[in-house]
């Protein structure tokens, strides 16, 4: 079970685990790691990210004759934009790319290196309005 606690609701994240250990049973004890919390990438950025990916794709491909799809995109910019992450696989470190574990900042930076690559190039890029991604821009330009 993974909880994100604040002093607004530290009483009920207190009665639930109470309730966990309940239906635990007698002498049931629970692990807690405390850590901060922080936001995964939204679903609303992700849409915003695999509808650029749609529209870089007919662009180049209207452009040069190509046939790019959205998902060699992805693979492309994860190879040239996205964070390394280090991933224990048994006995070993491993190095990845994904945007699946991206905080909603880092999925913001990540997707202004594509919408700035995009612009490079003269690629029209929709920002939904009202979208994660505008709020997020909006906020770092104050």
């Amino acid at each position: 079970m993974k909880l994100c606690m604040w002093l607004g609701n530290a009483d009920l994240i207190k009665q639930r685990l109470v309730d966990e250990l309940n239906a635990m049973g007698d002498g049931a004890r629970l692990s807690i790691e405390f850590k901060k919390w922080v936001d995964k990438r939204s679903i609303p950025q992700n849409s915003t990210y695999w509808l650029w990916l749609s529209e870089i794709a007919k662009q180049v491909n209207r452009r040069t004759e190509s046939a790019i799809d959205p998902e060699d995109l992805h693979e492309y910019y994860k190879g040239i934009y996205c964070p390394v992450r280090s991933v224990q696989l048994g006995d070993k470190h491993i190095s990845i790319k994904s945007t699946k574990r991206l905080s909603k900042h880092e999925m913001y930076h990540y997707m202004r290196l594509i919408e700035v690559w995009a612009a490079e190039r003269k690629i029209i890029l929709t920002v939904p309005y009202g979208s994660d991604y505008q709020r997020i821009r909006d906020e770092q330009e104050e």
